[in-house]
């Protein structure tokens, strides 16, 4: 937004142009009659020419000045801090959903072992899990897919939130509850056929 208000800024070009038309008309009102004449025709001609020229030198300096305006910003580093801000955030949104999570598995073993009456086991040292714990380097925050325009935000890729957004979702698996599921239903098996094996010796 900044770098198209600095390209909309007013320049000299108009203020020549009415210079030069303010110039002409004045000289057509008090010599109407040389307008016909060749030197003066080849002389305005000239002016033209001249006047181009001042155009096309203005409008080549602010192009130069439009060029450096934009390295700089390029250069100053804003959008890759913006995308780091944008990475960090979603990290802070993610790890609290996971932290949220982790707790709430918590207290609901807890609440379990105390509505059976049974002794409320330790709580871990760590209920929660660091998504950048075992990354030392991480992917770069956006790129560009080869070929694509630029002005197309689809055309972007963004991996580090993609590998976040992965290890989010894998630290919500709870191997502690699936294993005592199963071995609860591994019980139960072994039971029965523990009891149809009883019932077949009876007959």
């Amino acid at each position: 937004m900044q770098f198209l208000t600095y390209l909309k800024r007013q320049d000299a070009k108009q203020q020549v142009l009415d210079k030069f038309v303010e110039v002409f008309n004045e000289f057509s009102d008090q010599y109407p009659d040389m307008r016909e004449d060749d030197q003066t025709k080849e002389e305005l001609h000239q002016r033209v020419d001249i006047l181009s020229d001042e155009l096309w030198e203005i409008a080549e300096e602010r192009k130069e000045q439009a060029v450096e305006e934009r390295k700089k910003i390029m250069e100053s580093g804003w959008v890759e801090f913006s995308l780091e801000y944008l990475t960090s955030c979603a990290q802070q949104m993610m790890q609290s959903e996971i932290d949220k999570f982790k707790g709430t598995i918590q207290l609901t073993h807890d609440y379990y072992h105390a509505v059976e009456e049974k002794l409320i086991p330790e709580a871990p040292e760590s209920v929660t899990v660091d998504l950048l714990k075992e990354d030392v380097e991480l992917p770069e925050v956006e790129r560009l897919a080869e070929g694509a325009d630029a002005s197309d935000l689809s055309s972007y890729s963004y991996p580090r939130l993609d590998d976040l957004y992965k290890k989010a979702l894998k630290a919500q698996v709870v191997p502690d509850v699936m294993a005592a599921a199963a071995a609860a239903e591994a019980g139960k098996g072994g039971k029965g056929k523990k009891d149809a094996g009883k019932g077949k010796a009876a007959e």
